[in-house]
């Protein structure tokens, strides 16, 4: 092989990157072998010599990407399947006493017998995880789940009791988490995955459950509030005794997973919401900068605080909310909490049905908001099942360039205040979302500011959403005429209709995260048998 720089192979190898692809586009099944041709690829690179190793080995191992897991119930009609029934005997051609590895336990395997390696993952995706709770009761009496070989199960105990604060855990939960690696459950080698890798930078969860998993829940908890060990056991002539612990053994230490963590992404499942208040303990990592939180609920009742106080203040700059069931105090509790952010994105979609709740934005809101007025520099605000008893005057923004908001939460008819009276003057993009007709005052309004001096010079973008059913031939033609007038002012203004999932019915005919995937994972899009395959991280 003729020697080049490794400049020159640097940009070889860039282009076998794998593509950024979506949740969505993740089940797809080409986009699924692309990654795994991506795979192999690097992996074979780095069996051809020892300086290709070291350009390809970090690629292949900068990011883990767990596919959704089967559901339980899927697995028990596998003919390969991991669980065993109690009370027939398999035919001795499919009948196994252990079970295969997944994917996620060899790259365990591969990260405990190469710690070098864990210090490359930078960007860990844990898509669907399930654990054998999920199971109906009634299935868990009559199947049993085979266990995983006996050196695998050696291995991952001893690498967790390796970790530094397993000893300040409860000791109920360490007998615990022992007990379920050695039967091989998915949560409690995730929670062991987290604590081998020191350095990854970004984290996407997809529990299906109630909360992150027992496990990582209870680990990620100690960050906060750490185990302290009251005692240590001292032997002296063969006996064991107990002893007070020094004083500086009781100071309250995070622990040390996640330490370099900046961006954070927590989706919860439709059927089993997780409160936004689990994530706390994460969102108090000090490098954490993005948060993305996606179906999440929340409710404060009168008598709890409205203050998180574990969250840091000036840490996060970056956060999503989408599709979250968010009542208004423990919203305006949670947006009070940061002053430093400077994108805010809530996008609701109707997660909450008005029919039998209404939540409502009240001053309390803008006042959570004005809290950050110094640094937003880009706000998208789609609540539109939100009552509005307060106008969002946002003129104290001063860095808000960027402006994407439901007109509800503007005005509800064409009195004042207008629009020009509530917009900060250096906004850039104005996008104002499902229009009714009488935004039309407002605008004129607006264009009126720009015949003497401009109070908004800066405005250089307008774009408006029609909704379907406001939509009508005299609305057109007076948006049209308005337009026309925009491109006096060298104004660029743009109508467009209001996508369909925008509706107050279409999440209810078809929910952001409906199980009709689960037919594309069943089909082997991600199924076991990919998970079990040869071209492997590990």
């Amino acid at each position: 092989m003729a020697h080049l720089p490794n400049e020159i192979w640097f940009q070889v190898a860039g282009y076998l990157g794998a593509p950024n692809i979506t949740r969505e586009e993740i089940y797809d099944a080409e986009n699924h072998d692309n990654l795994r041709i991506t795979q192999q690829i690097l992996s074979t690179l780095c069996l051809v010599s020892k300086q290709l190793r070291a350009i390809a080995q970090p690629m292949l191992y900068c990011a883990f990407d767990k596919p959704p897991s089967l559901v339980a119930e899927s697995r028990l009609l596998k003919q390969d399947s991991e669980w065993l029934h109690k009370y027939y005997q398999r035919d001795q051609r499919s009948f196994r006493a252990v079970r295969k590895e997944t994917r996620l336990e060899r790259f365990l395997h591969t990260l405990i017998c190469r710690p070098d390696l864990a210090v490359e993952v930078k960007d860990l995706r844990l898509n669907k995880i399930y654990e054998t709770s999920s199971l109906p009761s009634c299935l868990q009496q009559l199947y049993q789940k085979l266990p995983l070989p006996s050196t695998t199960t050696s291995m991952f105990v001893d690498a967790l009791k390796r970790y530094g604060r397993f000893d300040r855990l409860d000791i109920g939960f360490r007998r615990s988490w022992e007990k379920s690696l050695q039967d091989g459950e998915e949560g409690a080698e995730i929670a062991l995955l987290l604590t081998l890798l020191p350095t990854v930078l970004v984290v996407h969860l997809e529990p299906f459950q109630l909360s992150l998993g027992y496990f990582v829940q209870t680990l990620c908890n100690t960050i906060i509030d750490p185990m302290p060990q009251p005692y240590v056991l001292r032997t002296a002539c063969g006996m064991l005794s107990k002893e007070p612990a020094e004083s500086h053994s009781l100071i309250r230490q995070p622990a040390p997973i996640l330490s370099f963590l900046t961006t954070l992404t927590v989706r919860s499942p439709a059927t089993f919401s997780i409160d936004i208040r689990n994530c706390v303990s994460l969102l108090s990592l000090p490098t954490l900068t993005a948060f993305t939180g996606e179906l999440l609920v929340g409710n404060l009742s009168q008598d709890e605080p409205t203050h998180f106080l574990e969250v840091p203040s000036n840490n996060l700059r970056h956060l999503q909310l989408e599709h979250c069931r968010i009542g208004w105090r423990c919203l305006e509790a949670f947006l009070g909490t940061f002053k430093a952010l400077q994108t805010l994105k809530i996008d609701t979609s109707f997660a909450i049905d008005p029919e039998y709740w209404v939540p409502i934005v009240k001053s309390g809101f803008l006042k959570a908001l004005q809290g950050m007025s110094g640094t937003l520099a880009r706000l998208v605000l789609m609540m539109p099942e939100y009552a509005n008893e307060v106008f969002l005057d946002l003129r104290t923004f001063t860095k808000l360039r960027y402006l994407e908001i439901d007109l509800d939460l503007l005005t509800h008819d064409g009195d004042p205040p207008y629009l020009h009276e509530l917009l900060p003057p250096g906004i850039q993009s104005l996008i104002i979302r499902r229009i009714e007709f009488h935004i039309l005052p407002h605008l004129n309004r607006l264009l009126d500011t720009f015949e003497d001096v401009p109070e908004f010079s800066a405005l250089s973008v307008m774009k408006v959403y029609i909704l379907e059913e406001e939509e009508s031939c005299e609305l057109q033609e007076k948006l049209f005429t308005i337009s026309e007038r925009a491109g006096l002012y060298h104004l660029d203004f743009d109508v467009g209709r209001e996508p369909v999932e925008n509706n107050w019915w279409w999440w209810w005919l078809s929910p952001p995260d409906s199980e009709s995937g689960s037919d594309i994972v069943s089909n082997g899009a991600v199924s076991d048998e990919d998970q079990n395959s040869d071209a492997d991280d590990g």
